[in-house]
């Protein structure tokens, strides 16, 4: 038999940031939220942070639950030339989406030993691609995606770690 502790976190941030340099517009969007030990953290939570300025755009959202995160990331902003032909940053745009949540899982039941090997099974999948510069000119683009999992016996402390 599982059962679900007591203790619980879904913690979520999004986040869309447009700036021009030219007219010094800048455009934030943030959002968070932090479910410690409430009953929303185990419903599906949704998180959307949008930005533009300048021609650019940035787009940041995460769906979020105990056991399920989804994030989406995304910016663009135009390069162009001066009068010279040299390329010109005009501005740049990010979007930052991260998501995490902790659950404590009680395992017992009747005939349940204690010591007794219980297997865990963690599914962790990441997608993603990263577009390349196309009308634009040596554009500057990153993407990074980060899964990792800690499992801890809170009885005999030992922990495994996967990242």
């Amino acid at each position: 038999m599982w059962a679900h502790a007591q203790t619980f976190q879904l913690t979520a941030y999004a986040r869309a940031n447009t700036n021009d340099f030219l007219g010094n517009v800048g455009k934030t969007d943030d959002h968070n939220l932090d479910r410690l030990n409430k009953p929303q953290a185990r419903a599906l939570s949704a998180l959307d942070a949008q930005s533009a300025a300048g021609g650019g755009g940035a787009t940041a959202s995460l769906l979020g639950t105990i056991g399920l995160l989804k994030a989406y990331a995304s910016a663009n902003y135009p390069r162009c030339c001066d009068a010279q032909g040299n390329t010109v940053a005009y501005g740049y745009a990010n979007g930052t989406a991260q998501g995490r949540f902790y659950d404590e899982v009680v395992v017992g039941g009747a005939g349940l030993a204690a010591g007794t090997v219980v297997t865990y099974r963690l599914d962790v999948r990441i997608d993603g691609g990263i577009s390349s510069p196309s009308f634009e000119s040596g554009g500057a683009l990153s993407a990074d995606g980060i899964a990792e999992a800690r499992l801890v016996d809170t009885t005999s402390r030992q922990e495994a770690n996967f990242r």
